[in-house]
């Protein structure tokens, strides 16, 4: 296992050179100039163009500016705002923890409704069960996030009042209000999670009560309930698991949407406004330390299914 892991970690440096690399040059064919935006709308003379855009590095070809940039994230240094002047570091490390709060409230309450929901629409095949659980199922992946997130604002947050529409708490101030400023992103997004993993769920448990093993354990007299949660349902998660691990991604890195309606701010929220004020610096840090985050769950992921199937060699 070990030996597996090491493996894994050596095999992330010419992934995330690779993103690196595509990510910088992909940035910079974004339209718009950073330089002009930090100068605004106020009206200003060549040579003060030109030498802030030397100051910032802009002047040189592309390459130069890659591997420059590249020789300092390996230091450590992933640069200062262009926008702000802060070290990227400090403004990614601010607004990081924002995130992982979200996406893990998110994965909690998705795993809770699409665990239980699979399992019963399996077991209760072609019921009322089984259509309830298809039809959220639908909904949440034919739903988007931006609509219903506006549905929770207005029901929940204006017309009831029973949670904040938009903003954050630090949890170490006041965690009862962090919670409450939470519950609706964290709604959307579990929810847009639970309808993918519901359908993989109860498909792989449709598969699973079919095999011969089940019918043996149901013939030697097992409890039904045994079997279905001890042996059938632990088979099953392999395959949840990897659409789990999939989503955790998408948790991270693509709840902008999500971040910019409730005004939550996260690391999601921090890409968009980076690309509006064409802030290389901030966006490729970004987008590095998600790509890190991604890899290492993947990595997480595989290790879990050694656990869920001691069967399954890794190599």
């Amino acid at each position: 296992m070990l030996h597996y892991i090491l493996k894994r970690l050596v095999q992330l440096i010419p992934v995330l050179f690779l993103v690196s690399f595509i990510v910088f040059f992909i940035i910079h064919l974004i339209p718009g100039d950073p330089v002009e935006v930090m100068l605004g709308e106020e009206r200003y003379d060549r040579a003060t163009y030109e030498l802030l855009k030397k100051q910032m590095g802009l002047d040189d070809p592309i390459y130069v500016q890659y591997f420059r940039w590249l020789k300092r994230t390996v230091q450590g240094d992933l640069g200062y705002s262009l926008r702000t002047k802060r070290p990227v570091f400090d403004t990614i490390k601010e607004r990081y923890p924002a995130t992982i709060y979200l996406a893990v409230s998110a994965l909690v309450l998705g795993t809770l409704i699409a665990i239980p929901a699979g399992t019963v629409a399996a077991v209760k095949q072609n019921t009322i069960w089984d259509y309830l659980a298809m039809g959220f199922a639908l909904f949440g992946i034919a739903v988007p996030n931006f609509w219903l997130a506006l549905l929770l604002i207005l029901g929940l947050g204006l017309y009831l009042g029973w949670f904040p529409t938009m903003g954050y708490v630090d949890p170490s101030l006041d965690l009862a209000a962090f919670l409450r400023h939470m519950t609706l992103p964290a709604i959307v997004l579990g929810t847009d999670m639970a309808s993918t993993v519901t359908r993989y769920i109860r498909a792989e448990m449709l598969e699973q009560l079919r095999l011969d093993y089940v019918r043996t354990a149901r013939a030697k007299g097992l409890p039904a309930r045994l079997v279905i949660y001890k042996h059938t349902l632990k088979n099953s998660l392999i395959g949840a698991t990897t659409a789990i691990g999939l989503h955790i991604g998408r948790l991270l890195g693509g709840s902008t949407v999500v971040e910019t309606v409730f005004a939550w701010p996260g690391v999601a929220r921090l890409v968009l406004e980076a690309v509006y004020a064409r802030d290389y610096p901030v966006l490729q840090g970004t987008v590095l330390l998600l790509a890190l985050t991604y890899v290492g769950v993947n990595l997480i992921v595989d290790v879990l299914y050694k656990w869920l199937d001691p069967r399954i060699r890794l190599e």
